[in-house]
């Protein structure tokens, strides 16, 4: 598993975030995940709690991180892929808290359940190819190599 692709995709999950973020602040789309948000505070509500369609302030900026440091070698990359992994499982719990949420939500229900479907499939992607790409430096037996 090339480290590149990870990236790649870690970015483009990120990108699509900084979107879904702004809208949902614009529209007034808080988090419904353990309870109602407050839609005229949803981007303060977005650092702890996120917005219907993105996640809170500090994964986004772990995904971002972790995003660019996974192309590199030894320990700084194998512990990015790890933290995309675990991020990739938050984003599956995140998503299935959105689409479930009880009544009364704030959000549009359909808002809900896209962005809870988005944040499934990308928290799935996330987490299979970092898996992959720890996989692949276990069996090249590459998990205690030093860096020169």
């Amino acid at each position: 598993m090339k480290p590149v692709r990870l990236s790649v995709v870690a970015l483009a999950v990120f990108a699509y975030f900084v979107v879904s973020a702004v809208v949902s602040i614009a529209a007034g789309w808080p988090s419904q995940f353990e309870g109602p948000g407050d839609p005229s505070n949803v981007a303060s509500e977005f650092v702890a709690r996120g917005t219907a369609t993105a996640p809170p302030l500090l994964p986004f900026l772990l995904l971002g991180a972790a995003g660019l440091l996974v192309r590199r070698r030894g320990w700084v990359g194998m512990t990015a892929a790890g933290v995309l992994l675990v991020i990739g499982g938050l984003f599956i719990i995140g998503g299935l808290g959105e689409i479930f949420a009880p009544e009364p939500v704030t959000t549009p229900r359909s808002v809900l359940v896209v962005g809870g479907v988005v944040a499934i499939t990308v928290g799935g992607l996330l987490a299979g190819l970092s898996a992959a790409h720890l996989a692949a430096h276990v069996r090249a037996g590459k998990v205690l190599a030093r860096q020169a």
